[in-house]
C-alpha cells in the first residue's frame, strides 16, 4: 500500500536525519487514517452482503447459546 511505503520512507528519513520526527508522525497518522477507511469500507461491504442475502429470501436465524 502506498501509505505504508510513505511511512517507511518517513521513518528512514528521520533515522538518517533528513526529516523531522513530526514528518514521521504525520506519515503514521495518514497511514492510520487510510487503514481505518479500508476497514470501514470492508465493514460496509460485509453489511451489504448480509442485506442482499436477506433481500433474496435467505433465512437468517441467529444462533442462541
Amino acid at each position: 500500500m502506498a501509505t505504508s511505503g510513505s511511512r517507511r520512507r518517513a521513518c528512514s528519513n528521520t533515522r538518517h536525519g533528513y526529516a523531522s520526527y513530526l514528518e514521521e508522525l504525520d506519515a503514521q497518522r495518514n497511514a492510520f487514517s487510510a487503514d481505518q477507511a479500508v476497514l470501514q469500507l470492508r465493514a460496509s461491504l460485509l453489511a451489504a452482503h448480509v442485506d442482499l442475502y436477506r433481500a433474496l429470501g435467505g433465512a437468517w436465524q441467529p444462533t442462541l447459546q
